[in-house]
């Protein structure tokens, strides 16, 4: 064990904060999977099975930040809006009209889906996304290095 990795405090160990991060993440995620109402939606004379609003969607997600006492700051709405596009951004859901046909999440009545990589899985089976892939996508995709 490296020193710098831990540190005994209280009997316990502390985690780096990258590791707090990526917990967090993963909480937020798994939360989010498990509040969203995932229901059969009819628009245009078709049904889209297992999908969701992006209005019901900013709802769930908001109040999964609100309730967090993890997070230093009480969120905003549009802070939800903003990570829900991260999350479009990043293939974890789409559009129900086809994969990420329209680029920009709206809090609105269009019907979303989340992603996943086989047919039979559901939300809790869906593996969580790599942090670090997303944040280096991210940078990269703003210029950063």
């Amino acid at each position: 064990m490296v020193a710098s990795d831990t540190n005994e405090s209280g009997g316990g160990l502390l985690r780096k904060p990258q590791y707090r991060f990526t917990e967090l993440w993963n909480e937020l995620l798994g939360c989010f999977r498990r509040a969203v109402p995932c229901e059969t939606h009819r628009r245009n004379l078709k049904s889209y099975r297992e999908s969701f609003t992006g209005h019901e969607t900013v709802d769930a997600l908001h109040l999964i930040l609100l309730l967090n006492e993890k997070l230093p700051k009480k969120p905003s709405r549009e802070q939800a809006v903003n990570l829900l596009q991260i999350y479009l951004s990043n293939h974890m859901i789409e559009t129900v009209r086809g994969k990420w046909s329209d680029k920009t999440f709206r809090d609105s009545r269009r019907l979303y889906r989340f992603v996943y990589e086989n047919d039979g899985e559901t939300p809790n089976d869906y593996p969580f996304a790599n942090i670090n892939e997303i944040m280096k996508k991210n940078t990269t995709d703003k210029g950063h290095t």
